[in-house]
Order: C-alpha cells, then sequence, then structure tokens
C-alpha cells in the first residue's frame, strides 16, 4: 500500500511538474507580458496588460533611454524608434489620465531614471470633468518592483494570454510588432456619418486638471518637455463646433501648452483628419502617420499642426474656424453637421 501510494505521489508530483514546466515555456517563448521583448515564435504581440505590460519591457534597459513618452491609446502608436536624436521608451497606455502619468513619472524617478525629453499626448478626454479612472499598479504607487517573471509566468492567465497571442489577430485587434511597436490597427473603416463624438457640452470640460502636467515637470525640472494634440477627425472638431464647445476644447488645449517647452497641435482640421482612410475610428491615426509626427515632434517643421507656443488664443481659433470651412464641403458630403 506505501509502495502503491508513493508510486501515485511521484507520478503525481512529476505531472505537476511538467505541467508547469510546459505553462512556464510556452510563455517564456510568447512572453505575452513583455518581460523580455515580447513573442519569440511568431513576432506578434498583443496589449493584455499595457500598465504593468510597459514597465516589464523598460526595466531590464531603463538606463538605455533618455526620453519618455506618456499618453493615451491615441499615442501607443506614436513609434518611439522614430523620433531622431534620442532613445525613447513610449510608455502610453490605453485610456490613460494625467493622474496616471504623474505617479508613473514618480516612479520612474525611483529607480533612477532622469530623462532629458518627456513627451506627453494631450487629449480632450482628460479634461472632462468627474473623477477620473485611475488603474495605476499597486507597484507603482508603492515603488517596488512589478511581479516576477517567474511568479507570472506559471500562472494559468498568462498561459492564456499565449494562446491568445499564437492563434493570431482578429480583425477588431491592435498587432505590436517585435520592437513592440504598433504595426497594424483595426481592420473595420471610419464613417464619419457616424460619429457622435465630439457633441459633448462645453461645460464638460475642466482646464484646471493641466496643473498635472506642472507635477511632472516638478519631478523632473531639467527635462524638455514636449506636448502634442494627437490627430483628431475633422467630423468631431465640427461635431465641437455644432455643441458650441469648440471654445472650451480650444481653452484647454491652449491652457495645457503653458506647461510645456514645445507644444503642437496636430488635431487642427486638415488633409490627414479630414480623410476617413487615415484612421479606423477617427480616433487613433495609423503608424505611418504617427510615424511622420514622430519625426518633427521634437523639432522642425511640424506643419499642418499648429505650434501653440507661438500663437496666440485668438490666433488658433481663427486656425481652426479657417480650417473648418476649407474643408466644409468635404465634411457636408459624408454627412458632417453643417457648419454654423
Amino acid at each position: 500500500m506505501n509502495r502503491s501510494f508513493t508510486a501515485y505521489l511521484t507520478v503525481m508530483v512529476a505531472t505537476i511538474m511538467l505541467v508547469c514546466a510546459f505553462v512556464f515555456g510556452v510563455n517564456w517563448l510568447v512572453d505575452p507580458l513583455w518581460y523580455h521583448g515580447g513573442n519569440r515564435l511568431t513576432g506578434e504581440n498583443f496589449r493584455f496588460d499595457e500598465r504593468a505590460q510597459k514597465i516589464n519591457a523598460l526595466l531590464p534597459n531603463k538606463d538605455a533611454y533618455d526620453c519618455i513618452i506618456f499618453g493615451s491609446s491615441r499615442t501607443v502608436v506614436l513609434p518611439a524608434s522614430a523620433i531622431p536624436g534620442h532613445r525613447c521608451f513610449n510608455l502610453a497606455f490605453s485610456a490613460g489620465t494625467m493622474e496616471e502619468f504623474v505617479p508613473y513619472a514618480a516612479y520612474l524617478k525611483s529607480i533612477g531614471m532622469d530623462p532629458k525629453i518627456i513627451i506627453v499626448g494631450v487629449d480632450d478626454f482628460q479634461f472632462y470633468k468627474g473623477d477620473a479612472e485611475m488603474t495605476v499598479p499597486s507597484f507603482i504607487t508603492q515603488k517596488k518592483p512589478p511581479r516576477s517573471v517567474w511568479l507570472s509566468y506559471l500562472t494559468l492567465d498568462a498561459f492564456g494570454m499565449s494562446l491568445h497571442a499564437l492563434r493570431g489577430a482578429s480583425g477588431d485587434e491592435w498587432i505590436i510588432g517585435r520592437n513592440l511597436e504598433v504595426s497594424r490597427l483595426q481592420l473595420n473603416s471610419y464613417d464619419p456619418q457616424t460619429d457622435k463624438s465630439g457633441l459633448v457640452p462645453a461645460q464638460s470640460y475642466n482646464a484646471g486638471r493641466s496643473a498635472d502636467y506642472a507635477k511632472i515637470r516638478a519631478l523632473f525640472p531639467a527635462a524638455q518637455m514636449v506636448g502634442y494634440v494627437p490627430p483628431l477627425s475633422a467630423w468631431r472638431i465640427a461635431n465641437m463646433r455644432k455643441a458650441r464647445a469648440l471654445d472650451a476644447y480650444l481653452d484647454i488645449i491652449t491652457q495645457a501648452a503653458q506647461h510645456f517647452d514645445r507644444f503642437n497641435d496636430f488635431g487642427v482640421p486638415s488633409e490627414i483628419t479630414a480623410d476617413p482612410a487615415n484612421s479606423y475610428d477617427g480616433s487613433h491615426y495609423s503608424p505611418a502617420i504617427n510615424r511622420a509626427i514622430a519625426a518633427v515632434l521634437i523639432g522642425g517643421d511640424a506643419s499642418p499642426a499648429l505650434d501653440l507656443k507661438r500663437l496666440s488664443r485668438e490666433e488658433v481659433t481663427a486656425a481652426y474656424l479657417a480650417a473648418l470651412e476649407k474643408y466644409q464641403d468635404r465634411l457636408a458630403l459624408t454627412g458632417s453637421p453643417a457648419i454654423p
């Protein structure tokens, strides 16, 4: 009896060890949480837990970076490798808010990082009134190391992520390439006629939230602060005007610009944002367009963007109204509200 039980126990322990080794091995090769550069098998990576994934990817080579990028999913598409003269790390994540960027910046300081350049994507939704949703991992707020690769990759949760990555992308998923930069966005096309975003009341905005940018500067006073408004569909801007919220929107971005050394607004209506083919939803623009933006973010001619460090508030308004008038026929042809 004892001999049979010992044999049974030996087989059970061996089986458990084999299963654990298999799970860990698959997770190690696919690397869904980006501890060592991502998927070694197919090269396709996915956004499972960006707030942890980005830190896991950063830490092994943190001393190699002299530039950090904060922002939302609109900025996730910005290729850090295309920013000239610096080695940047893109720390943007989906629905990222200013309130989240501050603890992440404090965490970077706690691990000894001292970037020369800090780039921040500034989005309209970051200024909506009400309590911002905070999803900062506890290790960030406690300034502790993230969960170890050994603990993470012995879990079935991580194994499920790996299986998802091995199955490949569906049409509504982004693909992150071998360099952990976005290589493909969703495959559906943008229909401006169904885009009701931008139709928010003017009183929905809270310009006071831009004070969080000053907190980032206080953490890294020697860094050059570079801000930008990512491209935003011209139809959304037309909707803002229809809702009589355009002035409030321009107030918040011009006030935000005061906290930066350089600030360009790529959200002004242009050939980029007045072409539905450049975005799948009017909010996230193609990797190719973001590569062109990255090349001029920290220097050079950023047109068609507006330089909000040089233009007065009145000049910004005039530029927006002129752009809306320029593309009025195109906007009307695709069902945008008429410009009053």
